[in-house]
């Protein structure tokens, strides 16, 4: 669909946790996305089989399946994949740091 693979690749909760701090994620919001994740999956719920009525809610129409939305927005996929492979890290290299000690 894309012309790439996609593979989900599980990440253990440090390495989740040590990827969130490099990229300049508080220390207090990255253990918080690591506790939420962890409970996503401890009750079953990463694989993407739960379902609600909130996005049709929210959106006043039908969600779309994540195969649909691809096939719909293939060439903006396929250019920001481009982007990424061609180095455009600069703009997170860019970004300062961020205060560790600030709550939310």
């Amino acid at each position: 669909m894309l012309g790439h693979r996609v593979r989900y690749v599980h990440v253990p909760a440090p390495a989740f946790y040590g990827a969130l701090r490099a990229t300049g994620v508080p220390a207090w919001q990255a253990r918080g996305l690591v506790h939420q994740f962890v409970d996503v999956v401890r009750r079953g719920q990463d694989d993407g089989r739960l379902c609600s009525s909130d996005v049709p809610d929210l959106l006043g129409r039908p969600a779309v399946t994540v195969a649909d939305f691809a096939r719909a927005h293939r060439a903006e996929l396929r250019a920001g994949r481009r982007r990424a492979l061609a180095g455009d890290r600069r703009r997170i290299e860019a970004c300062p740091r961020r205060d560790d000690t600030a709550q939310p």
